[in-house]
């Protein structure tokens, strides 16, 4: 048995929108760097795997690029695992996280939701504020 800390998902990452896994520096390093998948062990998603890696479209002096980003924060060092960083998620690979798959999905359609009921709202008000001025 290997003495590592317990890998999982957590929502609180530096890059907006993305999703990440929180563990060992080393393994995740290793997992982003080789290209494979790795297996979640903490609470929920535990046995689901995931592949790391978020992708973005970056617009730069050579037109809109695509960008793949790994590492994204220092979580803390651990007296007994060492540094416990977070390494960010490719969420269009997620065929062997089914309930991490579907909890994403449920979150992006409430979020869907959320928006289009602002943007009726603000319309609405513009339509309010428009009578008010004649």
């Amino acid at each position: 048995m290997t003495n590592t800390a317990p890998i999982g998902i957590t929502p609180k990452t530096a890059t907006p929108g993305a999703l990440g896994v929180i563990g060992p520096e080393a393994v995740l390093r290793a997992a982003y760097e080789t290209g494979t998948p790795i297996t979640l062990d903490a609470r929920r998603y535990a046995g689901e795997t995931v592949y790391l890696g978020h992708r973005r479209q970056v617009m730069g002096d050579d037109g809109v690029t695509v960008e793949t980003i790994g590492y994204d924060r220092d979580h803390m060092e651990h007296p007994e695992h060492g540094r416990i960083v977070v390494y960010l998620i490719d969420t269009t690979r997620l065929d062997d996280a089914p309930r991490l798959a579907a909890d994403r999905q449920r979150q992006q359609g409430a979020t869907a939701i959320r928006t289009a009921q602002m943007e009726e709202r603000l319309e609405a008000e513009e339509r309010e504020l428009g009578r008010d001025a004649d």
